[in-house]
């Protein structure tokens, strides 16, 4: 693939943080759609998902074209700073 300055392709590291943001939404996604929003192929966003899993609880499920997706457990999720206890 070639590439120029303003058709640059993105690399993989790129795209975890665009993947996270889609997921965000607590929408069931599938691999293409994510792919499509962060510019890379299916595999990277497996991967991609592999990796953020570690930090964040993200479901997968198989079913066929167009019934499998990805998501985000957005219950798990804490926005802001953290309180102090005690």
């Amino acid at each position: 693939m070639k590439s120029n300055a303003r058709n640059k392709p993105r690399r993989r590291s790129d795209a975890d943080p665009v993947i996270l943001h889609a997921l965000m939404d607590g929408e069931v996604h599938t691999l293409g759609s994510l792919a499509s929003r962060a510019e890379v192929s299916s595999k990277t966003v497996s991967r991609a998902i592999e990796r953020l899993g570690v930090k964040f609880i993200i479901h997968t499920f198989r079913g066929g074209a167009d019934k499998g997706g990805v998501y985000l457990d957005t219950q798990h999720i804490y926005y802001g700073l953290k309180r102090k206890q005690g």
